[in-house]
């Protein structure tokens, strides 16, 4: 008797939970962040970042209702991977933006394509090197010592 025949078979519901929970954990992120970051941190630029993340969380979500394609992640990897770098290059969390790439590194390899996964790598490390470089050189303030700039 071939029990693999019986067994349930993958659907769409994984890739709509996935979206759903990223939308929901996305949404309260961006919008307590970017309030956070603009009335507490007198932030700006990151509460402009955020808001722009949430704008951009939103349309994530209509593509991929719209397209009922649940499996697509340019716009989330794209987002995540933007804000990660601007977390990093302005300190973020009371300079603690280098760690921030750290942290989305589970999602790039969660959320992305295995085949696509070290792409994503690649931009998040050229983008936080990028910026570490500026400091390093004075064009942006290093909102970090040498010594953590170089540990990243």
């Amino acid at each position: 008797m071939d029990h693999s025949s019986k067994q349930a078979q993958p659907g769409s519901l994984p890739g709509y939970a996935v979206a759903n929970a990223y939308t929901i954990v996305a949404t309260i992120y961006c919008s307590t962040f970017s309030l956070l970051y603009y009335f507490i941190a007198e932030n700006t630029f990151l509460s402009v970042i955020h808001i722009l993340a949430l704008i951009a969380v939103g349309i994530n979500y209509l593509v991929l209702k719209r397209t009922r394609n649940f499996q697509r992640t340019d716009i989330i990897m794209t987002v995540g991977t933007v804000v990660v770098i601007c977390m990093f290059a302005s300190g973020g969390w009371d300079h603690t933006g280098f760690l921030w790439p750290f942290a989305f590194l589970p999602f790039v390899f969660f959320l992305s394509e295995p085949k696509y996964s070290l792409y994503w790598v690649y931009g998040l490390i050229a983008g936080c090197a990028i910026s570490a470089l500026l400091q390093f050189t004075g064009v942006i303030y290093r909102p970090y010592s040498p010594v953590a700039v170089f540990n990243f």
